[in-house]
């Protein structure tokens, strides 16, 4: 077996990072005796420090998309087990923070839900043409999207 490379360790960190937050932001801490601080202005909160940790962690999340992708092409380091792995971990990603941003109501589940039968569709999509021996990288239009994606849940994590 192969040793993966730097673009597809870097993936993988990513699908780490995307459990870390799912539990991160799931773990009921005032039950467990720990409070975040939060930040106030004129006795409104503005800002929880559990959301912006969240965010931080999303942020570097969202950011090893670009960087695995941009030293696979710069290093010729694609492979199709890249190809495929990318756009899966940007989907766990993204799909655990709409996950926890329904949970909290910040987030309206049927949003979640066309968005979740887009990914399904296209994975499927993917999955059938793997199967005859061919893989179907993401397009710009895809990766837009996932920028899109990225954007609205980390201002979302960060706007109490």
């Amino acid at each position: 077996m192969k040793k993966m490379n730097l673009p597809n360790k870097i993936t993988v960190a990513r699908i780490i990072l995307s459990v870390i937050l799912l539990v991160f932001l799931m773990v009921p801490w005032d039950q467990m005796g720990v409070s975040f601080p939060t930040y106030t202005v004129a006795g409104k909160i503005i800002m929880d420090l559990k959301y912006i940790i969240a965010g931080i962690v999303f942020m570097i999340a969202s950011f090893t998309d670009f960087l695995d992708g941009s030293i696979a092409r710069k290093r010729n380091l694609v492979t199709d087990f890249g190809k495929f792995l990318d756009p899966l971990a940007d989907k766990l990603l993204v799909t655990c923070a709409m996950l926890v941003l329904i949970e909290e109501g910040r987030l309206w589940g049927w949003v979640v839900a066309i968005i979740l039968a887009r990914e399904f569709a296209v994975t499927g999509l993917r999955s059938v043409a793997a199967t005859n021996g061919t893989v179907i990288a993401a397009s710009i239009y895809g990766k837009i999207k996932t920028i899109v994606q990225m954007v609205m849940i980390i201002i979302l994590l960060l706007n109490n």
